[in-house]
């Protein structure tokens, strides 16, 4: 048997970002005073019922988690991509983040800056995103730091799935062919094409 040649040789790289291709969130969590901060996010991964979050230390949303807030998990898709780029200019805090690429513009009331709505939770206290056409309501079980304190790791059990009616099949599971999330792939902006098997 013969080898192929392959002229597409692997060269070693420095990649500013190893954000590979994950897709984004909305992620609900409340506030000192009761309110629901929302913060768009790209490091969010589910294994059976856990969801796994990662994000800068500093963020609101980082607070609150630490402060013992429970959590939405909004699932963005396609549509979504102009409200996102709005919020990731906001922070919770009372003042920006210097030399933080996000989050530098402080704002109080998120879902009207970026023109979405809440919606109320049935098992947390953070608020959905009405526009989000999955979300998934979620318990905090664990926070720690990764391994060189720049980010926080959160363990979330995934305690109910809502789902847009119109994302459903015949058998009322989700049909991947109406599900377009929208993916933060290398820091652009991506959805998904026609299915190749």
């Amino acid at each position: 048997m013969t080898q192929q040649h392959n002229e597409d040789q692997h060269v070693v790289i420095h990649p500013q970002t190893l954000y590979f291709g994950t897709p984004i969130v909305l992620l609900s969590t409340l506030n000192p005073g009761g309110s629901t901060n929302l913060a768009p996010m790209s490091s969010a991964w589910a294994l059976g019922t856990t969801i796994t979050l990662g994000m800068n230390i500093g963020s609101r949303t980082a607070l609150n988690l630490k402060d013992g807030s429970d959590l939405v998990v909004n699932l963005a898709d396609q549509h979504l991509q102009k409200p996102i780029q709005t919020l990731g200019q906001l922070t919770g805090n009372s003042a920006g983040r210097a030399g933080h690429l996000h989050g530098t513009v402080p704002c109080h009331d998120k879902y009207a800056a970026a023109g979405l709505t809440p919606q109320p939770s049935e098992l947390v206290k953070p608020d959905r995103v009405e526009e989000c056409l999955i979300q998934i309501e979620c318990h905090t079980l664990k926070i720690e730091n990764d391994t060189d304190n720049h980010f926080l790791i959160i363990q979330a059990q995934a305690l109910r799935v809502h789902a847009a009616s119109s994302l459903l099949d015949e058998s009322g599971r989700i049909d991947p062919e109406l599900w377009k999330p929208l993916i933060y792939d290398f820091r652009q902006f991506h959805t998904i094409g026609p299915k190749l098997g």
